[in-house]
């Protein structure tokens, strides 16, 4: 009796890690060089990829034959993000193997990230991935599937290796590709990480278009800023004596802004009144004697101490509070700036103008303070460590983008010296939106690598999709992320005349939309994942098992 017990508890000890660890494989498409007598041919090949994910500490490693570039690594990383955002699990409770082995030493970069990110998130969702299906392709921000080269040998390698399907991006260098047809393999062009997961898998993700019902909360406040901001206009326009194209570029601003109001879009009607708002602004100290402007600059300066003051003390409890607060404190400090470079002797009407308008927009946008519902933990350890994961984050991309762009490099860390300004002067939520407004523009750098331009649009369309789909996931949490829908709203706005415009708004979109993800949610009761239940529950079998063989086998008394 005692063996039997005791090998069943060691039968328990050994079975507990194998439920806890998670293997898998796929074969993804790479290339090679094969030199002949006179040139260097480019081929396609098949690579393996093998994941295994073990209980730990969010450290990804790579194992690679050939190695891999630098660029490569870093994409690993990417997509490892984007598959545990995806699949809505915190992946700093694991670790990362990701086993790269070819046949060929391959010449390409990130094209195996679109792969990895599959294959990560079907481990994580304990999904099968069919064997005969391939793919190639980057993965970018919001899970947008990028352009490759060598689509044409990559093809022709899985014909080769009969596979029956091969996933390309939509988007690709070459314009030949529409030509490629084989007799058994079938070619499909994705644009989205969850409709490669679809067809490996034989799950639904998509399902029918996204549709954002805002929260009433959030477009009653939005729209009394937009109201509150576009009221001013009018004011100031009354007030304006001289009129020139400055005053007629603001009215023209403030039509749009009117239009915009009446589709519902506040948040660009707000920003356009603010541009309006500037102009008026300027016309009006312009008209200004130099006393008139020397108050309105003293005056300014009183606002803006006693508003930050009045701000400092508003309570951080929700998402929606943070936002409120970083919103308006960034607008505070811009104005804070320009009174510091204004010349008093001569003051600019351009830089007062903007400090002026700057401060009552900060005003309007605190409006949100307290409107949020769910509590999370934000005190300063907590937004501290954000910021700095944010930031290395970031410093990570930067190494990506300058494989590629090496002149941005030096561009984007001089913006992430505020960063670190911020987190050195213990100012954790403004460093944490510096840090991600900079990784939302490195984003777009790498969104828009070997992207033709007639093909901008529906890059464009794709990270709003997938903006609204992270907006969608927040709502069904309880949280409305008030930059990510109004950032997503802009973007939709300025998509036919300003292309560029529209993507990076649809980049920050899509950064500010999972805010949470960085705080723990205030709770009274502790959680326990369900990763970790099966092994837990055995753990409790184990427990009762030896208690009642404590119970039962008893040592016999000796008689005297």
């Amino acid at each position: 009796m005692k063996i039997t017990i005791i090998l069943f508890m060691l039968f328990i000890l050994l079975i507990t890690p194998i439920y806890a660890q998670k293997e898998g494989s796929i074969t993804l498409l790479s290339l090679y060089e094969e030199k002949n007598e006179t040139e260097n041919i480019l081929k396609g090949d098949i690579a393996e990829l093998h994941l295994t994910i073990t209980p730990g500490r969010g450290a990804i490693y790579i194992d690679s034959y050939p190695l891999t570039k630098i660029n490569t690594q870093i994409s690993t990383r990417t997509a490892n993000q984007i598959a545990c955002d995806l699949a809505r699990i915190d992946c700093s409770k694991y670790d990362f193997l990701y086993v790269i082995r070819s046949k060929t030493t391959s010449i390409g970069g990130p094209s195996a990230g679109a792969g990895m990110t599959v294959l990560t998130y079907a481990l994580l969702k304990d999904l099968s991935l069919r064997d005969d299906i391939t793919m190639t392709g980057t993965i970018n921000s919001g899970g947008f599937i990028g352009p490759v080269g060598g689509i044409r040998e990559k093809t022709e390698a899985a014909a080769k290796y009969n596979f029956s399907k091969v996933i390309i991006p939509a988007i690709n260098l070459e314009s030949n590709i529409t030509n490629i047809t084989f007799p058994h393999t079938e070619v499909i062009q994705l644009s989205r990480i969850e409709e490669a997961i679809e067809l490996f898998t034989n799950t639904v993700l998509v399902g029918e278009p996204i549709v954002i019902n805002p929260d009433p909360l959030f477009i009653a406040t939005m729209k009394e800023i937009s109201v509150d901001l576009c009221h001013r206009t009018l004011s100031l326009n009354k007030q304006v004596i001289e009129q020139d194209n400055l005053t007629e570029e603001a009215r023209e601003i403030y039509r749009e802004a009117s239009n915009a109001i009446s589709e519902g879009k506040y948040y660009a009607g707000a920003s356009l009144c603010f541009t309006a708002n500037i102009k008026f602004r300027q016309k009006l100290v312009e008209q200004s004697t130099q006393e008139e402007k020397q108050n309105q600059y003293l005056e300014l300066i009183k606002n803006v101490e006693f508003y930050d003051i009045e701000i400092s003390s508003k309570p951080i409890e929700t998402i929606t509070d943070l936002e409120a607060y970083v919103i308006v404190e960034e607008r505070l400090l811009e104005a804070r700036d320009i009174i510091e470079n204004i010349d008093e002797e001569n003051i600019s009407a351009e830089l007062l103008a903007y400090a002026i308008e700057r401060y009552h927009s900060a005003i309007s946008w605190s409006n949100f303070f307290g409107k949020g519902v769910k509590k999370f933990i934000l005190d300063e350890q907590s937004l501290r460590n954000s910021c700095m994961k944010k930031i290395s984050e970031v410093e990570e991309q930067v190494e990506y983008v300058s494989t590629y762009v090496p002149t941005a490099r030096e561009e984007i860390r001089e913006k992430l010296k505020k960063a670190y300004e911020y987190l050195e002067d213990e100012q954790h939520a403004l460093c944490l939106f510096k840090a991600s407004s900079i990784k939302a523009e490195t984003n777009m750098i790498v969104s828009l690598l070997y992207v033709p331009e007639n093909d901008l649009q529906h890059v464009v369309l794709q990270k709003i999709e997938s903006a609204n789909r992270l907006i969608l996931y927040e709502q069904q949490k309880m949280i409305f992320p008030v930059l990510g829908y109004s950032y997503a709203e802009y973007a939709h706005h300025l998509l036919e005349n300003k292309t560029l415009s529209a993507l990076i708004y649809a980049e920050y979109a899509i950064e500010f939309s999972n805010l949470d993800a960085y705080f723990r949610q205030k709770a009274s009761l502790p959680f326990i994942g369900l990763d970790y239940l099966l092994p837990f529950c055995i753990g409790v079998l184990a427990g009762v098992v030896s208690t009642l063989f404590g119970v039962m086998v008893k040592p016999k008394k000796r008689r005297r």
